[in-house]
């Protein structure tokens, strides 16, 4: 770089400021985050969540090759959906977040876009209480919301039939993810079961952690999981000829947060998943609900049962000064990932 005799000494400087700019910049992140979340819990792992019910057109649930019943392929297929509570999970504890709640953008001919958890705005709640008849938009220019956190995971998992237990995928299958949709070669694929994948596991030392992509195996690593047939459907286990024995003890279930969500969530009557999380189910990180199999699994003849999780990040950008939210995003992003795919979410 043309420095000389200085070179060394220039680049031990620059190294020492870089450290006191991490220094200066964890600091700040951490007075920030903790202003945030109200908490003083640096190392806290802590994100928000809702698991949202889809509701769709019974006469136009798809079938796959095998005459199993599938979810819808035409978002107009699905007439709307129970929206859930959402709920902050914080270093094992799930709790409700009444200040935030999901909302969907509104594209307007009854067609309905992307969703996402938003923060209530106290204003505006404190105006309509006073002056109901003000409700409109047109009346009240006061905004609904005044915070949105990052989304860090959304997910669509369906519970078909006990012969295709658990299909899953990225994003809102309720958006179209089937609809026609051309590609490079310039021609149009018919919709298929390949935007859907049966839910997978990626085995670590005693550890399932769940997949949505096509890699892993379709059965559980570990023997004898506390938490199957509770959360994992008795189908998932490992039966493998000659392994069995050999196989390490489970010592609990992970990987993408979103589907483990919507496993619990199974445990809720229709239009009442989130009694789950309200009730500490999962608590710890343990599964503390029914040892059996979900009682709200569709049976054969049932139109299938699914779930859209989102996740979000217990930020909201709107509080924190912008030269710290990226870092205090990266930050929270590594937390999270280091529970999923090195920790468990649940024990056993």
């Amino acid at each position: 770089m043309g420095f000389g005799l200085n070179k060394h000494k220039s680049s031990h400087s620059s190294h020492g400021k870089q450290k006191e700019s991490s220094r200066t910049h964890k600091a700040s992140s951490r007075s920030a985050r903790g202003h945030a979340s109200g908490s003083g819990d640096d190392d806290a792992v802590s994100f928000l969540f809702v698991v949202n019910e889809f509701e769709f057109d019974d006469n136009q649930k798809g079938y796959d090759q095998w005459l199993n019943y599938t979810p819808p392929s035409e978002p107009d297929a699905y007439d709307h959906e129970f929206a859930g509570s959402v709920f902050r999970y914080h270093n094992g504890v799930v709790s409700p977040a009444p200040e935030f709640e999901w909302t969907r953008e509104d594209l307007g001919g009854g067609r309905r876009g992307p969703g996402c958890i938003a923060r209530r705005n106290p204003e505006y709640d404190q105006y309509v209480t006073m002056y109901p008849e003000r409700v409109l938009e047109i009346y009240n220019d006061i905004p609904m919301h005044n915070g949105w956190p990052p989304q860090y995971r959304e997910h669509s998992v369906f519970a078909c039939s006990p012969f295709l237990p658990i299909i899953v995928m990225p994003g809102d299958a309720s958006l179209g993810s089937f609809a026609r949709r051309g590609c490079e070669c310039g021609e149009e694929h018919l919709p298929d079961i390949d935007g859907w994948r049966l839910l997978h596991f990626m085995h670590d030392n005693g550890v399932s952690r769940a997949t949505d992509e096509a890699r892993g195996l379709p059965y559980v690593g570990g023997r004898r999981p506390s938490w199957m047939p509770a959360l994992v459907p008795q189908a998932f286990e490992n039966r493998v000829p000659g392994t069995i024995h050999s196989l390490p003890a489970s010592r609990g279930l992970s990987g993408e947060l979103p589907i483990v969500l919507a496993l619990m969530a199974f445990h809720g009557a229709r239009g009442h998943a989130s009694d789950v999380f309200t009730n500490a189910r999962w608590h710890r990180n343990q599964w503390r609900g029914p040892p059996d199999g979900q009682a709200h699994y569709p049976a054969t003849d049932d139109p299938p049962r699914g779930f859209l999780v989102h996740v979000s990040l217990d930020l909201v950008p709107e509080d924190i000064p912008a030269e710290h939210f990226s870092g205090l995003q990266e930050d929270e992003r590594d937390r999270i990932s280091t529970l999923l795919w090195d920790g468990v979410l649940i024990q056993g």
